[in-house]
């Protein structure tokens, strides 16, 4: 019973999810949101919104917290290392373009605007805890090894990529949440209201942007090969065997859902906007975003039945 409870509860988080979807395309659709003005609304998400949430989630920090979210971090960077080489193997019979941008969308996920919503909905506190903890490795790993896998010049990327990571807001909040958890600071309860609102906004501001990106998609041609590959591994593969590994080793509850929900996310939305910078394939990129989000809302919850 209670693994059906866990099903429907994700099926209703990303159906929820599926709606804000579907809000953000009649934004786009009706000009509310346009190519312009996107930007600054993911600006305000990214550097605002994002990291009250996370700073916000350790103000109830404990120690068998902090040893639970050691493990995570270690099976974060366990997950991006061995994806890394999955991608790099998957896509070998793909011309070049193709294949850095579907490298680079199997190693970076959508776990920043949709993965960490997720897994704080699901598990409250403690999975926005893990999920912040888990988003250490995928930050570095996406201004660094992404970039590589993204350019032929990795080297001349490195201290930029480096320089990124170090002042991400979401990193600063992380590190400014542990001292807070850790040392146990009060705060005034309007600080701590505050940071609490901004951080409810995250989860539908991010969906709508998402699908204000969605809208812009040719839709013709969508379940290409290569789309499709991508997805069976991004989706299905890689959670279920990051999942049976949980079980393997014994970790239940927040910790194996955390990192299920986590990498079974859809591709990120920086594969499109990097493969448009580097004069990559745009249009494989944002067809791989669309096809894995909607598809999320499907397996997600499914794997969710397997905990």
């Amino acid at each position: 019973m209670r693994i059906l409870d866990q099903f429907f509860q994700m099926l209703d988080l990303q159906l929820t999810f599926l709606l804000n979807l579907l809000i953000g395309v009649f934004a786009y659709r009706t000009k509310m949101i346009t190519d312009k003005n996107r930007p600054h609304f993911l600006s305000l998400v990214l550097n605002i919104f994002l990291p009250a949430m996370v700073f916000n989630s350790f103000r109830h920090l404990t120690t068998d917290l902090l040893k639970s979210g050691l493990i995570v971090l270690l099976a974060s960077f366990a997950i991006y290392t061995v994806t890394y080489f999955i991608g790099a193997l998957a896509f070998r019979d793909f011309d070049d373009k193709k294949k850095r941008i579907l490298h680079y969308a199997t190693l970076v996920n959508n776990v920043g605007f949709a993965g960490q919503p997720l897994s704080a909905d699901m598990f409250g506190d403690i999975g926005t805890i893990y999920a912040s903890i888990y988003l250490v490795p995928h930050r570095i790993f996406m201004w660094t090894v992404g970039i590589s896998v993204l350019t032929t010049d990795a080297s001349a990327n490195f201290k930029s990529a480096l320089f990124k990571l170090i002042r991400n807001p979401s990193i600063i909040a992380l590190i400014l949440g542990l001292i807070r958890g850790i040392l146990q600071i009060p705060l005034p309860p309007f600080v701590d209201r505050s940071m609490g609102q901004l951080g409810a906004a995250v989860s539908p501001m991010a969906a709508i942007l998402i699908g204000s990106i969605i809208a812009t998609l040719d839709l013709n041609s969508l379940f290409e090969k290569g789309v499709l590959r991508f997805t069976f591994i991004r989706l299905i593969v890689i959670p279920l065997a990051v999942l049976a590994i949980c079980n393997l080793l014994g970790l239940g509850g927040p910790i194996a859902g955390v990192l299920t929900i986590m990498t079974g996310m859809p591709a990120g939305t920086t594969t499109a906007l990097l493969a448009d910078s580097y004069g990559l394939d745009e249009q494989l990129a944002s067809k791989a975003i669309f096809v894995s989000t909607v598809l999320s809302v499907i397996t997600v919850p499914t794997l969710m039945l397997f905990l």
